[in-house]
């Protein structure tokens, strides 16, 4: 009888990663850590991870927001950047979401060299 309620708590902790991880909210690095956080506390996982916000690119941010052209990506990233660097931010930006941050960087670097090296 233990077994079987060791398993269906297995089966419920898998489930609630699994969903989590298809919703875009975990990444599957992340799987076998926040498993064991589940088994261990299921209650107080499940709520963190309904919480949570799936990831979504800059540019599907950008183009929910109605950037034109080439989505708006590369002015909206830049002047993102630029907004964030102005505040001080951007240390804590590569910390916190380092994928948004070298979208920004790559962006503003592009921007850059388009200015200084393909000016007419």
């Amino acid at each position: 009888m233990a077994e079987l309620e060791q398993q269906q708590k297995q089966d419920k902790a898998e489930r609630l990663i699994d969903d989590a991880i298809a919703q875009g909210k975990l990444v599957l690095a992340d799987r076998e850590h926040l498993l064991k956080l589940a088994l261990g506390d299921y209650e107080t996982t499940k709520p963190f991870l309904h919480k949570k916000t799936a990831y979504k690119s800059p540019q599907a941010i950008i183009n929910a927001q109605g950037g034109g052209g080439d989505g708006g990506k590369s002015v909206n990233l830049v002047e993102e950047y630029d907004r964030l660097d102005k505040a001080g931010e951007l240390v804590a930006l590569s910390k916190k979401d380092p994928a948004l941050f070298n979208d920004l960087q790559a962006a503003k670097i592009a921007h850059i060299r388009g200015s200084v090296f393909f000016e007419e």
